[in-house]
């Protein structure tokens, strides 16, 4: 972390740190029963295998440390995982070895994990904790997934560590295939493109963790209750396909993601609006100050009017300024709660105001009491009117 260490000078120390799992007897003999019923034995492969294994498992995990605290979740998710299966088959140094290092990656999330009011990390893993996880991952699930007494399959060890190698695999692909070098970075990764569809940091995080458990746990069962390995494989493969193809696509992918993000209701890193539709007509400010509840003075809003195109009715909507971009997943749950001290609430729409467009611009603003500005020079659509105060009051 230090100094800038060449790729191949990084490639041959990890090779000499994989030969040492060799010199200790941690080598893929075999990958389970992927193809019939008998073990399929690497023979004179195995130890070229294991290093090769052992180098991938390196550097997936290094290669997805790219935003504060992921490597840290994931590598929990993965660590309980393999602690779980080291306590059934009661593999008690690998057991061991999990739950410490659970131990003192849970004290470093405390200080690189992003959390409301505590909004960038203090302390980051670097290269030599990444370095260090991938090569414990390496050792765990290499041991646990050999011998006559192994805990799992060796497939099943795919599924365990799943994310980071899905993902790493995937990005190597994408880049060779664009003429590029593969560990040249860019922003390929699947949290490059959770960010860019709109996830804040630590919601990327949370959902990649999500994954790797699910996908984690389905292996982990489909061994314990007895699904053939060859097709436990042939479900594998068939997801680094479905990955390898949609990551080579990143603007559907990215679409994709976006509409899982507005159908979970979270909030878009550096939008500081709410919107809030179907307002009363008859009594639009006192649903808003019932809404705002004591935070009413806080935040400023605009009041718009327009016509239903569809039934030719007349709406109202609001769009509230939130100066402070960690108020408003606050703001959004005081407004839901107080939803129901006001008439027909069902009707009430309140979320996150995003402009996807910029038809809306506004100039030389002016602010008329405590909450509403009127616009001297604005561009609209000709069906929406932005009203001022007197226009609201007087309804």
């Amino acid at each position: 972390d230090r100094y800038a260490i060449s790729v191949s000078t990084r490639l041959f120390m990890q090779t000499i740190a994989a030969l040492l799992l060799v010199y200790s007897n941690v080598v893929l003999y075999d990958f389970g029963t992927i193809t019939s019923d008998k073990l399929f034995d690497t023979g004179f492969f195995a130890i070229p295998l294991t290093v090769f294994a052992t180098v991938g498992s390196i550097n997936s995990v290094n290669m997805i440390d790219g935003i504060d605290g992921l490597v840290g979740v994931v590598s929990t998710v993965i660590l309980a995982l393999i602690a779980v299966v080291s306590y059934v088959s009661a593999s008690e140094v690998q057991l061991l070895i999990s739950v410490c290092a659970l131990g003192s990656i849970c004290g470093f999330l405390l200080f690189n994990m992003r959390r409301p009011g505590f909004e960038k990390a203090k302390v980051f893993m670097g290269d030599a904790g990444s370095t260090l996880l991938g090569f414990l991952f390496a050792y765990l699930l290499i041991s646990l997934s050999q011998g006559q007494n192994r805990a799992i399959s060796p497939v099943t060890a795919l599924w365990i560590f799943a994310v980071p190698l899905l993902d790493v695999f995937c990005a190597i692909i994408r880049r060779i295939g664009m003429n590029k070098s593969p560990f040249k970075a860019d922003r390929g990764h699947l949290h490059h493109i959770l960010i860019d569809s709109g996830y804040r940091v630590r919601h990327a995080v949370y959902f990649m963790a999500i994954i790797q458990l699910v996908l984690g746990t389905f292996g982990i069962l489909g061994y314990y209750i007895g699904i053939h390995d060859k097709y436990l494989f042939l479900l594998y493969m068939s997801l680094f396909v479905f990955c390898t193809y949609n990551m080579t696509r990143t603007h559907k992918v990215i679409s994709i993601f976006h509409n899982i993000h507005r159908y979970l209701g979270l909030t878009v890193r550096g939008g500081h609006h709410i919107y809030v539709g179907n307002l009363s007509i008859q009594n639009t400010i006192d649903n808003l100050n019932i809404l705002l509840g004591d935070t009413n003075r806080q935040y400023k809003y605009e009041v718009y009017e327009s016509i239903n195109t569809g039934n030719g009715k007349l709406y109202r909507f609001a769009v509230l300024d939130v100066v402070k971009t960690d108020n408003i997943n606050r703001c959004i749950i005081t407004m839901r709660n107080n939803l129901k001290k006001i008439d027909h609430p069902q009707d009430i729409i309140i979320r996150q105001y995003i402009a996807r467009n910029n038809r809306i611009h506004t100039y030389n603003t002016q602010y008329l009491g405590n909450n509403f500005k009127k616009i001297f020079k604005i561009r609209q659509p000709r069906n929406i009117c932005l009203l001022n105060k007197s226009q609201v009051s007087t309804v």
